[in-house]
């Protein structure tokens, strides 16, 4: 047995290029470092901060609007479901819009090259919006990931977005 990095895995030799790849699985990387154990101290560290702070982000993720569960909650069919899930789209599309303008007024007042360039970012990411969780859409996951993951998927996309737009209006008003 040798160890390289500080980690020993019986046989196996244990990499960081692992770990990474296993970071959104965290309870495959618990696992793997259960059965290892930590020869260096700094590496535990680096590694015990490097786990909360994946449970924090994680932790973070959007969680739908009151509405949405209320509606989803009441309702049992796929139909209704789905139609609960346009609805979440649309209210979080209206905050999206509200969150643009505020934060790209505050970015022109600011500055006027960080706001051009801000305004192509949208556009992208507009684009990979319109992209993304498709993989729920296509009937994959089921009538219920249709009606469900789907509008969920897209509302907590949307919902990190203006998080982050409301963040940059910040910092570019102070």
């Amino acid at each position: 047995m040798r160890s390289v990095g500080g980690l020993w895995c019986g046989n196996r030799l244990s990499r960081a290029s692992s770990l990474r790849r296993r970071l959104y699985a965290p309870a495959s990387v618990s696992r793997r470092l259960r059965a290892c154990y930590v020869t260096t101290p700094r590496l535990a560290a680096l590694l015990f901060f490097a786990g909360l702070m994946l449970r924090a982000c994680v932790a973070h993720a959007a969680e739908p609007s009151p509405a949405f569960t209320k509606c989803i909650n009441t309702h049992t069919t796929n139909l209704a479901w789905s139609q609960c899930s346009d609805q979440e789209i649309s209210r979080q599309e209206q905050r999206l819009s509200q969150a643009w303008k505020t934060t790209f007024a505050a970015m022109k007042h600011h500055s006027p090259k960080a706001a051009a360039l801000l305004l192509q970012e949208q556009h992208a990411w507009v684009r990979y919006k319109n992209a993304a969780c498709q993989y729920y859409a296509s009937g994959t996951f089921g009538e219920e990931g249709k009606a469900l993951d789907y509008g969920a998927c897209k509302a907590a996309l949307i919902t990190q977005r203006i998080d982050d737009l409301k963040d940059l209006a910040k910092d570019a008003d102070q």
